[in-house]
């Protein structure tokens, strides 16, 4: 079965960085121990949380999590609130351009001018909002 695998951070200077990608499993107990092998490289790590899909962490002032999502092959992709390291599960291109709209809403025209739209990795800082947005498309 197919996952999107996604790593998120939102320390400073580091939230644009985020990482999401498709990787192949048996089943939700191996994708979990993708997981946690991840979060053991994060040297520091405290308060972590571990649940079915989903494992978080502080560092510090920061935080950061490991997520997944089943059925990755059904997503057009993922769009990632870095303040919060949430991800959405994007499946259509409707909900892509969604999501896309409420962070031009909230970015600085500045920044708009320096975006490629058409990249599968792109991030925008939505500093009239609540949050950053990174939005990462999976080829089909």
């Amino acid at each position: 079965m197919k996952y999107a695998i996604i790593e998120t951070w939102n320390g400073e200077g580091y939230s644009s960085e985020n990482l999401a990608y498709i990787k192949e499993f048996d089943n939700d107990s191996i994708a979990q121990k993708y997981l946690e092998s991840l979060a053991h490289f994060q040297t520091g790590a405290e308060n972590i949380e571990s649940n079915l899909g989903c494992i978080t962490y502080d560092k510090g002032d920061d935080q950061g999590s490991f997520l997944f999502i089943r059925d990755a092959d059904t997503l057009f992709g993922v769009v990632i609130r870095t303040n919060d390291n949430e991800a959405f599960p994007i499946t259509n291109l409707r909900k892509w351009k969604s999501y896309l709209v409420e962070a031009i809403e909230q970015a600085e025209p500045e920044e708009l001018y320096e975006l490629d739209l058409s990249a599968d990795d792109f991030f925008i800082g939505a500093y009239d909002g609540d949050y950053d947005y990174q939005f990462v498309k999976f080829e089909k």
